[in-house]
């Protein structure tokens, strides 16, 4: 499967004290028809990552912000999978890709 990439945001600021604090954030977007029926609790119900189309990356890089914000966009549901995964995935402490796998439903 090919790699895709999410919008953020980074920041690094330096403490009076000279700590050095690094940050970052996914931006998130209206969930589109598929990411809505699998992303439907919390507190933040019906939201997806924004996925970047591929030729947006740049933009979303080196563009102003302005261009920025204009490529922001719920991803096309037509172009997504979605599929049970193990509930393994919950954990940070798991890695590997047999987290990927699919399992029964």
């Amino acid at each position: 499967m090919p790699a895709f990439g999410f919008a953020g945001v980074w920041d690094r600021s330096v403490r009076d004290d000279g700590e050095v604090i690094e940050s970052c954030a996914h931006i998130t977007m209206p969930a589109n028809e598929l990411m809505a029926d699998i992303h439907n609790g919390g507190s933040h119900p019906h939201r997806m990552p924004a996925i970047l189309r591929r030729e947006d990356h740049e933009i979303w890089l080196r563009g102003t912000p302005a261009e920025a914000r204009a490529v922001l966009a719920p991803y096309p549901a037509d172009l997504m999978l979605a599929r049970p995964v193990s509930t393994r995935v919950n954990s940070v402490r798991n890695n590997g890709p047999e987290l990927v796998e699919p399992i029964a439903a």
